[in-house]
């Protein structure tokens, strides 16, 4: 509302327009302990690359790095970001004549999910349905607190001034379901 324009930055609320900005979030993501990924998270991977807003994965295989941008059963697809190819009018659309898949088994279990968000809904969107998917399947890839952890004391050594107030000023709402409220009461 108007009236919420007056307040100092650090009470606004997440929702006022003129906040948000696009977003590009990368979530690196470690998924599994050896040198290849766990197979309990191919079919988080698919939901990853199965959603609207998503970029698409950068990973690959040990000593080779790829984009995925979608799958095939339990193939990746992706392209080789250390191929040169010659550059194009950008009114032309690109197509591989061949697409290139490696099989999810190979692939190394660290990576990182790219998502979009044009807008604070959008997020929002994802939001709740990553935690659907997290209600549905057993092994998720990805897990949505409703607010900031609570870290151990034993952690209050490494954590510097510098470090808490970034985290306080990056704190997200604490109620997604209710997107004007903020939990601006632990500051």
């Amino acid at each position: 509302s108007s009236s919420s324009s007056s307040s100092s930055s650090s009470t606004s609320t997440f929702t006022e327009p003129t906040r948000w900005k696009p977003l590009i979030l990368l979530m690196p993501l470690r998924l599994g302990s050896g040198e290849k990924m766990n197979p309990v998270y191919q079919e988080g991977i698919k939901k990853v690359l199965e959603s609207q807003f998503s970029i698409g994965i950068v990973g690959g295989k040990p000593k080779s790095s790829f984009y995925f941008l979608g799958y095939q059963g339990d193939n990746l697809i992706y392209l080789d970001p250390h191929v040169v190819q010659t550059i194009s009018d950008v009114t032309d659309t690109y197509h591989c004549t061949k697409p290139k898949k490696v099989n999810m088994k190979e692939i190394d279990p660290s990576l990182a999910v790219g998502f979009y968000f044009g807008n604070e809904s959008s997020f929002r969107m994802l939001v709740k349905q990553f935690k659907e998917l997290a209600k549905e399947m057993k092994h998720t890839n990805v897990h949505i607190r409703d607010s900031k952890p609570k870290l151990d004391s034993k952690y209050d050594s490494i954590m510097t001034d510098w470090g808490d107030d970034f985290i306080n000023d990056c704190e997200v709402p604490v109620d997604f379901d209710h997107p004007t409220t903020t939990n601006n009461s632990d500051k």
